[in-house]
């Protein structure tokens, strides 16, 4: 596998462990926690954080503050593109 720079690794070690399930655990079909506590809309979100210190879905603001793709980070679940999900 060729990573590109910039690129997070996602793992999916689970179907708990997708974005899509994050989703569905969610009451709200348009809100979604952030990390921060804040509420943002889900057209915002980015990715989740899967860490136990400060679980919550991530807009691109939240992202490169926490330098979640720089890292690496295992707890960074990346929101899948519509393209990769219809085959565009």
């Amino acid at each position: 596998m060729i990573m590109k720079k910039n690129e997070a690794v996602v793992l999916y070690s689970s179907e708990w462990n997708t974005y899509s399930a994050k989703e569905r655990q969610c009451r709200s079909d348009y809100n979604r926690r952030a990390i921060d506590g804040r509420i943002i809309g889900s057209c915002k979100c980015v990715g989740y954080c899967d860490y136990d210190g400060h679980p919550g879905f991530l807009n691109e603001k939240l992202r490169k503050k926490h330098d979640c793709i720089k890292k690496n980070c295992l707890y960074y679940i990346a929101k899948p593109k519509c393209s990769a999900l219809f085959g565009a």
